[in-house]
């Protein structure tokens, strides 16, 4: 779910009130969004349970969602990086609907794992990229993953994990430069079309639409 504007999200006891996110455009400044966040986000722990708030970043590649979580890392934020670079190959294609499910579970074991060692404090942690990323790089099977991946954010909201996503938008031409550039110090991303200008065209109309 993408929170917009000044949304009070009423869970089972704690008050969460998420800053207007949605569609800010990051330009070099990445700054801007850590700083809205840290001004704007509060929370009311009013229940006895222990509460994970999960803020997941996303948005096409090269829009700065690395960059951002960075920054909320320096400002003292727990973080997790994407993973997808780490995990087995297998032999596959990397965005197959298999090599995506396989992300999206790590994906959430890395959550529980979180939880777990909470103890009795509660907890926020920024995301690199949500487990919804899957659904589009998965391609024409992506849309199965959609339902599945939405039951488990509900699933994981009895156990009183909140999950969070925020998109963040950059004009093409800057984000066109921003990958170039980034392709030339880590080129193994060719592996997931990130040299491509049509693949970028498409994947950014996809974020841009939802």
């Amino acid at each position: 779910k993408v929170a917009t504007g000044k949304v009070k999200i009423n869970t089972k006891g704690p008050t969460v009130r998420i800053p207007s996110l949605t569609n800010i455009y990051i330009h070099n400044n990445c700054e801007l969004l850590r700083n809205h966040f840290l001004r704007n986000v509060t929370f009311s722990l009013t229940c006895k349970s222990t509460m994970l708030i999960v803020l997941c970043v996303e948005g096409c590649h090269g829009t700065g969602k690395t960059s951002v979580c960075q920054s909320f890392r320096k400002a003292g934020f727990q973080v997790l990086d994407e993973g997808f670079l780490d995990m087995p190959s297998y032999g596959l294609a990397p965005q197959t609907l298999v090599m995506e499910s396989i992300w999206v579970t790590n994906w959430f074991q890395r959550i529980l794992s979180i939880k777990n060692q909470l103890g009795k404090s509660d907890g926020l942690v920024i995301v690199d990229r949500s487990p919804y990323s899957a659904v589009y790089y998965s391609g024409s099977k992506g849309h199965i993953l959609e339902p599945w991946i939405s039951n488990q954010i509900e699933d994981l909201k009895e156990e009183n994990i909140h999950i969070y996503t925020v998109s963040l938008k950059v004009e093409p031409n800057l984000l066109w430069s921003r990958i170039s550039e980034r392709l030339k110090l880590h080129p193994e991303r060719e592996a997931y079309n990130e040299g491509s200008l049509d693949w970028m065209k498409a994947t950014n109309d996809w974020y841009m639409k939802r």
